[in-house]
């Protein structure tokens, strides 16, 4: 009976494969082959609705880090035309201190001059101060060279108070 049985079972199977038609096997793949062919077209259209959607977030960051950059990039423009003509107008006044400076070297040794032509002046005269000192040549341009330095001294001041 076992193998009556066993006869049965396996002709069952064969008749199941007998009943399947060639043509529903063939309709089946049909049927999967259009069925991934329209996911793959929703899978695109949707791809294609994001990859959208990246380049318009991409465009708008990158629109707004160019805005920022050209920001940062005049930003450090007018900061460092600022530090350089603030560096200039120092260097001007120091310029100026340094041109008051010599000019004062220069009057102090003018000065001494001066003084040692009176101090010698007034020794060879017994100490006393000679009539005609004032109207000496060397004298004179002493005094006008010491005049003209003063002048130089105040149009500096006044540069430099005005800037």
């Amino acid at each position: 009976m076992a193998k009556k049985e066993k006869e049965n079972t396996s002709g069952s199977s064969s008749e199941k494969e007998k009943t399947t038609n060639p043509n529903e096997k063939a309709g089946f793949w049909d049927e999967t082959k259009e069925n991934v062919t329209v996911g793959a077209k929703i899978l695109s259209e949707e791809a294609k609705q994001i990859g959208e959607k990246i380049a318009k977030y991409s465009e708008t960051i990158f629109g707004k880090i160019k805005d920022n950059t050209n920001e940062v990039i005049k930003y450090g423009f007018d900061l460092t035309n600022e530090g350089v003509h603030k560096a200039q107008e120092m260097a001007e006044n120091l310029k100026d201190d340094f041109e008051i400076k010599k000019l004062n070297g220069k009057k102090k040794d003018v000065s001494a001059q001066l003084g040692m032509k009176f101090y010698l002046a007034i020794k060879n005269n017994a100490n006393k101060v000679p009539a005609n000192l004032i109207k000496n040549k060397e004298v004179v341009s002493l005094l006008k060279e010491l005049e003209e330095t003063d002048k130089e001294i105040l149009k500096l001041s006044e540069l430099k108070n005005k800037k």
